[in-house]
């Protein structure tokens, strides 16, 4: 997706085998922003924020994300079972979490504000991050991690 706008679907951009987003905003869907069940998600220059689920959400390889806004997600801004890979990004507002999965490496980054769902600490463990390794960051803003 180059240089577009996906708005109020049910599902705003889901790929079996993976997805580029450049230049482009993801927003109020009525559930996950980007979803990729198969492959590497790559999100450049973008804004995903305002989703009812998740913002960006991958099943197995990589997700990387490079200048680019995550905010105001419902639940968590990016979720991945795999690698998460942070350049320039700002993760803020988000439900839940900011950023989880089993890698995550920042640099140049802004995670702060998330974990603002009412279910957070009650039923549901919250955090700017939530790896269960501690991340790698270089020049990031956290408030919290949990690992």
């Amino acid at each position: 997706m180059l240089r577009s706008t996906a708005e109020g679907n049910l599902s705003a951009v889901a790929a079996l085998r993976g997805i580029k987003i450049i230049d482009s905003t993801v927003s109020e869907s009525a559930t996950t922003g980007i979803d990729s069940w198969y492959g590497k998600i790559t999100v450049r220059g973008s804004t995903v924020s305002g989703n009812s689920g998740h913002g960006i959400e991958g099943d197995l390889k990589k997700v990387r994300v490079k200048d680019s806004e995550v905010s105001g997600n419902s639940l968590r801004g990016i979720i991945n079972r795999g690698s998460v890979s942070l350049r320039n990004v700002s993760v803020i507002g988000n439900g839940t979490s900011g950023v989880s999965g089993p890698v995550v490496r920042a640099s140049a980054s802004i995670l702060t504000g998330n974990g603002t769902a009412p279910t957070c600490d009650v039923s549901v463990v919250c955090a700017d991050v939530v790896t269960p390794k501690p991340p790698r960051f270089r020049a990031v803003t956290c408030s919290t991690s949990y690992h």
